[in-house]
């Protein structure tokens, strides 16, 4: 459910100066899926799940939520503001897939990207499917640095999770006005 919000935020475009708020909310988000989610009841130790299945749930739902504030900074300009994108940050994207196992985050990625492990029936006007009660994203992925292959994407992929400043830039699409513009004034 956190991630639903900031698909809604994402589709928006802001003026960064504008969005301090919005911006607040996210790193305040970010602090209740370490808290509520991804890290046993009053302890930084990562949660022990019961259901392998729950994990990948979670896994594809947190790629969701960054995906979404990844694509509004490349949304809004390509200048990076999001504060919580930042390699640094306490609840930064890296940070918190280390909570999941190397197996969780492969089959969190091969769901939302080859549809592997999905059995049910897909009604195509929702974007999520429900397997044994569990409610996984199913994307698309709308973000360029999270898509398949993407840099993120590889970089979340990697047996050990580490997130660059390479991974984290916004890159600007090949067709755009800014691009032309960077070709012109270079």
């Amino acid at each position: 459910l956190y991630a639903e919000p900031w698909s809604v935020a994402g589709t928006y475009v802001y003026d960064a100066k504008d969005s301090l708020h919005l911006m607040q909310q996210f790193t305040a988000v970010a602090d209740l899926i370490v808290k509520d989610v991804l890290t046993a009841a009053g302890s930084a130790t990562p949660r022990a799940w019961e259901r392998p299945g729950d994990a990948v749930a979670a896994a594809t739902w947190l790629l969701a939520f960054f995906d979404h504030l990844l694509s509004w900074e490349e949304k809004c300009g390509g200048s990076r503001f999001v504060e919580i994108l930042g390699p640094t940050h306490k609840h930064s994207v890296g940070k918190m897939f280390q909570h999941f196992s190397f197996e969780v985050r492969a089959k969190a990625m091969r769901s939302i990207f080859f549809d592997e492990g999905v059995r049910a029936e897909r009604d195509h006007a929702s974007p999520v499917i429900t397997r044994d009660d569990v409610v996984c994203f199913k994307g698309p992925i709308v973000s360029r640095r999270m898509a398949e292959g993407g840099p993120l994407a590889t970089a979340l992929g990697r047996e050990k999770v580490t997130v660059r400043e390479m991974e984290l830039a916004v890159t600007i699409p090949e067709g755009s006005r800014r691009a032309k513009r960077v070709r012109r004034s270079g």
